[in-house]
């Protein structure tokens, strides 16, 4: 048999987003010294197809291969007002901090973003399934590439106003709605604020080549036998796996930081459509990239930035896995018993920078520099693991439609591969004073215990009612950390953020769930249908002796769906809860940060016309439900980041043949 389809997406959205640095205190008065308020605007588009064969080779053997292409496409313009403030407030009460420039410099951005990224996806996977007598064969080996693309972007373009001295700007931060910081600015002389002209180029970051790769082969084979046993069926099976993938990044930036002749906001001028206050006037992005193209040559390029960007993000990453297996199952009746072990032998081969920028005044290698200089040097890191994944699961099918199950198992997690890569960026000022973003070749793959105890009714014929119960032993959980003062693979920094491992950790939970068609109502009733379910999850871990609860695990999660089947017609409408929780360790419990609770309302329609032609449409979050991180704080919630989409909506038609 031959299948295939295509698929076609393109879809306009914006995004109104507020983003804090961190926070400080100063006599008692918190505050953040970055405040960003940004407007993104995005195109994106989607093109897929996917092709799918099957042959009979025999009456014993099938094959198959299938293939997918992916491409997508994503234009992004982000407008961003920015404030940064050199030195504390100078008054401020519980909810404001009052800053002028007469204590310290306030510099003011007005940027742009003009992002283009393309991605492609190809995978390919045959394989097939041959059964001789009591024999089962399965094998399959497969290939996948992942591409993402950018070149040409500018990200971002600076215009900037520095105000420093007695009565040169004076503004108030209003932190008593906590999702929403308000300014207001209470002296501006020269009425800068607002005056496009007054803001001078600062800055281009262009992105020359940002290409990431990530390529995957793999290839498995299972052989399987049934044996009668005691009125039952045992099949013994044994199989073995080999997976080699290999992903690379390699950033070029070319940074501009001067321009022969005037630019200033007032030449490349847009209006931002951002809606949660007034920011006033932002680049604009096609006019910006208009005007570099044509006057490119008068800009001038930072050598020792550009060679700083364009090193620290580079990597390569190698990870090989080959595992082989052996299980028994057992079925007699309502029985089934499953149990095996998997062995799994993992290689990495990391590579990637250590840059480090040294200003003038500073030390390398107990050398004085004369100027600012960007040292780039080589890291590399081998590696090999083993793991022994046993697992043993039950299920029990009682007479009175009641289902039960058990399982207990070891699982492996391995990180991502970004977190892995040896990037090491470090930046120095003429104080000595150094900040630093590390990946972490060191980290050791998530492993725990579970045990899974779950029982399901089956009732009517049209409903189920489910309850289970589960327990996780973890050793080596990651979360990213920042750390003051910190030596991490031989290199010094005062302030750095980190992928670690965790201690151990433990998750206990429950999980509830109802689903049943109520087609015992009278007609036309009988088509709803209804659904909920609800996890409960209690997680504690230990960082360095630290308790903490574990990373991305909210405590409670609830979801609900009314339905409508009948004839053509579909309907869906949910709601999705889920709890605050963890996201970021920060040097202490005040400066963790969390993610809000969030609770999401969704509907979706079908019509079927024919039974090749089916239209529908899809709304995604109609409740406008914004994304809030923050961070504890003493006695009150400080924001780091708030993002409002509003709700989505899709329509469209689907033809299969």
């Amino acid at each position: 048999g031959i299948a295939g389809g295509i698929a076609y997406y393109r879809r306009e959205f914006s995004t109104d987003n507020i983003e804090m640095e961190g926070w400080d205190e100063h006599d008692g008065i918190a505050y953040a010294d970055t405040v960003e308020y940004r407007d993104y605007d995005v195109e994106r588009t989607r093109l897929g197809g996917s092709l799918s064969l099957d042959f009979r080779a025999s009456d014993s053997t099938t094959l198959y291969a299938r293939f997918l292409r992916s491409r997508f496409e994503d234009q992004e313009y982000r407008g961003r007002l920015a404030f940064e403030m050199d030195e504390a407030p100078r008054s401020g009460t519980a909810d404001t901090a009052h800053f002028s420039a007469e204590d310290g410099e306030i510099q003011l951005v007005r940027d742009i973003k003009d992002r283009y990224e393309e991605q492609t996806i190809s995978s390919l996977n045959v394989g097939g399934d041959t059964f001789v007598g009591p024999w089962t064969l399965r094998y399959n080996a497969a290939w996948s590439k992942a591409r993402e693309r950018e070149a040409g972007s500018l990200d971002p373009v600076e215009f900037q106003r520095e105000f420093e001295g007695p009565d040169a700007f004076e503004i108030t931060f209003d932190y008593s709605e906590m999702v929403l910081p308000r300014y207001a600015v209470n002296a501006d002389p020269q009425r800068a604020f607002n005056d496009p002209t007054a803001f001078a180029f600062d800055e281009i970051e262009r992105t020359s080549l940002s290409l990431s790769e990530d390529e995957e082969f793999a290839a498995r084979f299972d052989i399987a036998r049934d044996v009668s046993l005691n009125e039952g069926l045992l099949t013994l099976q044994v199989g073995a796996k080999a997976r080699e993938r290999e992903k690379t990044y390699d950033l070029q930036v070319d940074i501009y930081d001067g321009f022969d002749g005037e630019l200033t906001l007032a030449d490349v001028l847009a209006t931002p459509s951002y809606g949660l206050l007034e920011i006033g006037a932002v680049p604009s992005g096609p006019m910006m990239r208009r005007f570099f193209v044509e006057n490119r040559q008068s800009f001038e390029l930072n050598a020792l930035d550009t060679r700083f960007e364009s090193s620290v993000a580079d990597y390569a990453v190698e990870e090989d896995i080959y595992a082989g297996y052996a299980l028994g199952r057992y079925e007699r009746g309502g029985l089934r018993l499953v149990g095996g072990a998997r062995i799994e032998r993992t290689h990495n081969d990391i590579a990637g920078n250590v840059v480090e920028l040294i200003e003038e005044g500073g030390e390398y290698d107990g050398v004085t520099v004369d100027e600012d200089t960007v040292y780039v040097s080589g890291a590399r890191f081998d590696r090999d693991y083993t793991d022994v994944l046993p697992s043993l699961n039950v299920r029990y099918q009682t007479e009175g439609d009641v289902l039960l199950r058990a399982g207990v198992y070891r699982s492996l997690v391995r990180p991502n591969i970004g977190q892995l890569a040896p990037r090491f960026l470090i930046e120095q000022d003429d104080d000595g004073e150094r900040e630093g973003e590390f990946g972490n070749p060191q980290l050791k793959p998530y492993e725990a215990w579970n045990l899974d105890l779950s029982a399901e009714w089956y009732f009517d014929g049209n409903g189920v009612l489910q309850a289970g119960v589960f327990y996780k032993s973890i050793d080596n959980f990651i979360v990213d950390a920042e750390f003051e003062g910190i030596t991490f693979n031989g290199i010094y920094a005062d302030e750095a953020l980190i992928p670690i491992n965790g201690d151990e950790a433990e998750v206990r939970g429950l999980e509830l769930n109802y689903q049943q068609a109520l087609d015992f109502l009278p007609a036309p009733l009988d088509g709803f249908l209804v659904g909920l379910n609800y996890t409960y999850t209690d997680s504690e871990g230990s960082v360095s002796g630290y308790k903490i609860p574990l990373p991305a695990a909210a405590k409670n999660t609830f979801n609900f769906m009314l339905g409508y089947e009948k004839g053509p017609l579909s309907l869906r409408a949910t709601a999705a809860y889920r709890d605050t929780y963890l996201d970021e360790l920060g040097p202490s419990r005040e400066e963790d940060r969390y993610v809000e609770d969030h609770i999401q309302y969704d509907f979706s329609a079908k019509y079927r016309l024919t039974e090749q032609f089916q239209l529908f449409a899809e709304f995604v979050n109609l409740g406008d439900e914004p994304y809030v991180a923050y961070q504890p704080g003493a006695g009150r919630k400080r924001l780091l980041q708030y993002e409002e989409y509003s709700w989505t909506g899709k329509m469209g038609f689907r033809m299969s043949f």
